[in-house]
């Protein structure tokens, strides 16, 4: 599933975390178990949906990717973010 490239991007919450890989396009949830990053709020971390329960998140507007950093950088053309850092 794509997204169409000239989306508008309004409300836009950019303040959960993710810590797994996924494309764009995927439906996201609320995790249950929480850890999301120290420094920011424990409790802001989203997994892809796999089924009906969980509380609804919202729509993946980034493909998250897991990459060594210090060998290639991320594709910034292709929205990529890097496993663990804010999503959504």
């Amino acid at each position: 599933m794509a997204l169409k490239p000239d989306r508008v991007e309004f409300l836009t919450d950019l303040s959960f975390f993710m810590n797994e890989t996924a494309t764009r396009g995927q439906i996201v949830t609320h995790s249950s178990d929480g850890s999301g990053a120290s420094m920011d709020d424990s409790s802001a971390k989203v997994i892809v949906a796999t089924g009906v329960s969980g509380l609804c998140a919202g729509l993946l507007l980034n493909d998250v990717v897991d990459l060594d950093l210090t060998r290639q950088h991320i594709n910034f053309a292709k929205d990529e973010v890097q496993k663990g850092s804010k999503v959504l």
